[in-house]
């Protein structure tokens, strides 16, 4: 494993779910990616970073990969770090699905903590369109739902709490629900909605609205009975896994 180095490295940032078609490849991820974001020749640009050290490379959401392609995606990056050992690399997974399978070319697991208060209201201070007042009055309204604030302990969360409330329900009057099940409920149907309010009609799916709600009802109570901290009360945050 190559020595961490204080040098400059220019990021990268892949996302593995592409790599379940099979003619998908990891330098062709990373590639695509600085032409999407207007690097031009990036194919002689990104090899010769790799050979010289100077990326950091992030491989993002292994759990986004399918069963049946898992090993081969697995071996892919296990091969991809070994053949460029100068950079540095980042891969991301769910703490459901990553069991060590990148040891030993990633020797380092890192978990991710919920927030605790201090985070909490951390986010809200920096949030560009809450004011300090705001910031507290959002905080205590988590405080008096103990079931709002056990959700608030999820970054992602959170920051959907915090969108909803800034972006959406100041501007008609609404409030944040008090109850977990109506604030999913909530968050569900604007999800629904954005794209096309939003006229991202490009980012739509075959799929309508009603089956996609019908498929998250069939997996909510399952995966809820699963993550529920009163029958998980040794639950961990979501690994990264770090190779410098």
């Amino acid at each position: 494993m190559a020595p961490f180095v204080r040098a400059r490295r220019s990021p990268s940032w892949s996302k593995l779910h592409r790599c379940n078609a099979a003619d998908v490849s990891l330098a062709n991820l990373i590639k695509d990616e600085f032409e999407r974001n207007g690097v031009h020749g990036q194919g002689t640009i990104v090899e010769r970073a790799l050979a010289d050290g100077k990326l950091l490379v992030l491989f993002d959401g292994l759990d986004e990969v399918t069963q049946n392609n898992q090993t081969r995606v697995v071996n892919m990056i296990k091969d991809f770090v070994t053949k460029w050992d100068n950079c540095q690399y980042v891969t991301t997974c769910r703490i459901a699905v990553y069991t060590g399978q990148l040891s030993p070319q990633f020797s380092s697991t890192v978990s991710i903590a919920e927030f605790d208060d201090a985070g909490i209201r951390r986010l809200l201070a920096n949030w560009p369109a809450l004011d300090a007042a705001e910031a507290d009055r959002f905080f205590a309204g988590l405080a008096e739902s103990p079931q709002l604030m056990r959700l608030a302990g999820s970054p992602l969360l959170l920051t959907m709490m915090v969108y909803l409330h800034a972006e959406v329900f100041a501007k008609t009057g609404r409030t944040l629900p008090s109850s977990r099940p109506a604030f999913y409920e909530v968050a569900v149907e604007h999800l629904r909605r954005r794209d096309r309010e939003l006229a991202r009609d490009d980012a739509l799916s075959d799929y309508e609205g009603a089956d996609k709600r019908a498929v998250l009802q069939r997996v909510a109570q399952p995966a809820r009975t699963r993550r529920d901290p009163a029958n998980q009360r040794n639950r961990r945050p979501e690994p990264v896994a770090d190779r410098a």
